[in-house]
């Protein structure tokens, strides 16, 4: 049987919703948000919640924020049910595939100057030692196309372009 939520159902880009969410995570300890973010060769989507609702939440100050690029394909779910694993977000699982992550030395600098512009500059963005904080869904996906030193140079590179001293990077594997 299905539940309805606590507060109903609402549209994560209206600004007056995120700023009950922030409230409700600042008073109760939380101090930040990680957004999964989609880029597609300069195509986004699902950015509303973080363009639409956390940028323009009058409260937003009270957390910071960072950026998690979602670098995999994009498929529909339910996933397809191969009897053999749990559903573990693999793309192969998905029962169609609709955005496929292609990942260039370009893209990657474009990534960054939009994120540089958009995001990084903004007061309440999560920084360690004037670094914006960055992660990647899949750091390994991204090595396929491009060696992580590479990475690290062109993020890096881009980054103090614009005037910050480097990228702070979190992922699941050292890079």
């Amino acid at each position: 049987q299905l539940k309805k939520p606590l507060w109903g159902y609402f549209d994560e880009s209206a600004p007056g919703w995120m700023a009950k969410q922030i409230d409700l995570a600042a008073d109760h300890g939380i101090t930040g948000f990680m957004f999964d973010w989609y880029w597609y060769e300069g195509d986004q989507f699902l950015e509303k919640p973080l363009n639409d609702a956390f940028l323009k939440a009058p409260n937003r100050n009270r957390l910071k924020f960072f950026l998690m690029w979602a670098n995999h394909s994009w498929g529909i779910w339910p996933a397809l049910d191969d009897g053999l694993r749990t559903m573990n977000g693999n793309e192969n699982q998905a029962s169609a595939t609709y955005l496929i992550i292609r990942h260039s030395e370009q893209d990657l600098r474009d990534v960054f100057e939009y994120s540089c512009d958009k995001y990084f500059r903004c007061e309440n963005y999560w920084k360690i030692d004037g670094k914006p904080v960055y992660s990647f869904y899949n750091c390994n996906m991204l090595f396929r196309y491009i060696p992580p030193t590479d990475v690290l140079r062109i993020i890096n590179e881009v980054a103090q372009k614009h005037g910050f001293p480097g990228i702070y990077t979190l992922d699941s594997r050292e890079i």
